[in-house]
């Protein structure tokens, strides 16, 4: 399958709900648009479980890149790596900004995956003795790093390793 010719299986689309389905035709439009060279196409994939839409975008070649997103009426997550970031419709009212400006929180959720998509988003991972820690940056126009979500996990470890940088990246064209 070429990226051109992407989509969610139909039984998945019928299934969905109107905001489930708006961010399976952005997922699916960006896929045909950017053209995801590191996508692995005949393993991404929709299902919908208990009103709950997920959507997982493999990598073709690393495993660590894997990026994926849940959907229902109340909020959507995307996933990248050991990172996740939660929207919720009622964000704007409490004051909580998203990454990039968006109507609503579904919107704002496909935005951040197609970010991952198109290579700008980094994911920094500390691993400890104790704690997991990780900074999620946003690369923006002007190629600079903002940091837009900290993290951590206790999670033991025997001994401390090399800070390590994931960039998302699915070398998908027309970046920018």
């Amino acid at each position: 399958m070429r990226p051109e010719e992407f989509e969610f299986d139909l039984e998945v689309t019928a299934a969905a709900s109107a905001p489930q389905r708006t961010f399976l035709d952005f997922v699916s439009g960006a896929v045909r648009g950017l053209h995801p060279e590191q996508l692995d196409l005949a393993e991404a994939h929709a299902s919908i479980e208990d009103g709950r839409l997920t959507v997982l975008l493999p990598h073709s070649a690393h495993d660590a890149m894997n990026i994926g997103a849940s959907v229902d009426t109340k909020e959507a997550i995307v996933f990248y790596g050991v990172e996740h970031e939660h929207f919720w419709p009622d964000d704007p009212a409490n004051g909580r900004e998203w990454l990039l400006d968006a109507p609503d929180f579904v919107v704002a959720a496909f935005r951040l995956l197609e970010q991952l998509l198109m290579g700008r988003i980094e994911l920094e991972i500390r691993r400890g003795f104790v704690m997991q820690r990780t900074r999620s940056i946003w690369i923006n126009d002007q190629d600079e790093r903002e940091v837009f979500l900290r993290g951590g996990t206790l999670l033991p470890r025997l001994r401390r390793a090399e800070a390590e940088v994931v960039r998302f990246d699915f070398g998908a064209h027309n970046q920018r």
